[in-house]
């Protein structure tokens, strides 16, 4: 699985990270994901 961090814009605080399928965000964030660039 893709490892998921979801930062916040206003403060850049991580919100969460999960290595879940779906992810649900309640404000604007920056998402990172942890991919190679064969994965894409």
């Amino acid at each position: 699985m893709t490892k998921i961090v979801v930062i916040s814009k206003k403060d850049q605080t991580i919100l969460k990270e999960t290595q879940a399928n779906k992810i649900q965000i309640s404000q604007p964030s920056i998402i990172q994901l942890e991919l190679k660039p064969i994965d894409i």
